[in-house]
């Protein structure tokens, strides 16, 4: 942002506006820099999420080789089955990859912050002001979404319960011609794991236009 300014006063003629010989170094440079932080990423990024699930895979499997024969007689395989597919995913998806993209938006954060400051006080602390309603909306309703996962997850494994019970007793079930009793338990399984998903998907776009629209507020006010 500062770099377009720069710019956009030395073409308009600005007084006292930077040289282009020094921009188009500056630009340069900044480029070079993209280039070096994206290739850092790229390093960095697939190695930390694939020792990250293996980590996750290990723990749950350690757990799990730890536990008695009559404990795990009593649980369900599909508990176990589906934390190591569907809510693997889920971590993977949800959990890393929101954790990675925090770094760079903390860093833009804490600059934009000295930028602020250096160039005016004054609208420093009305921006900071503005800032504190969608921050406070982000803290309102950022704990509505993992009573929702913990749902998903629970539904996930149910489905994952009657498909492998289906498919380990699929003989009997075709011996006994009860293919319409399996399909029905099928269904209902798969209408209730796909309503609750429906109803994260749904909150997950509440909140990004709560987020969305009170962003647009405090950038309008600033």
């Amino acid at each position: 942002t500062w770099l377009m300014k720069e710019l956009i006063d030395t073409t308009s003629g600005v007084e006292g506006a930077n040289p282009v010989a020094y921009l188009l170094k500056l630009s340069i440079a900044f480029v070079l820099l993209m280039t070096v932080l994206f290739l850092i990423q790229y390093a960095a990024k697939p190695r930390f999420v694939a020792r990250a699930m293996e980590e996750y895979r290990r723990l749950a499997f350690e757990k799990l080789s730890e536990k008695s024969i009559a404990s795990f007689q009593m649980e369900k395989t599909s508990t176990y089955l589906s934390a190591l597919t569907n809510d693997a995913t889920t971590i993977e998806d949800g959990y890393l990859e929101g954790s990675l993209s925090l770094v760079p938006k903390l860093v833009s954060f804490a600059g934009s912050l000295v930028l602020m400051l250096v160039y005016s006080p004054t609208l420093f602390a009305i921006a900071m002001g503005l800032t504190i309603l969608p921050f406070i909306s982000s803290m309102i309703s950022g704990n509505r979404l993992a009573p929702v996962e913990a749902r998903v997850s629970e539904k996930n494994r149910n489905f994952t319960a009657i498909l492998t019970d289906a498919l380990n007793g699929f003989s009997v079930i075709k011996s006994f011609r009860a293919e319409k009793e399996l399909y029905a338990l099928f269904k209902a399984q798969s209408h209730e794991l796909e309503r609750e998903k429906y109803a994260r998907r749904r909150l997950v776009s509440l909140l990004g236009m709560i987020g969305a629209v009170t962003g647009v507020f405090a950038q309008l006010g600033v």
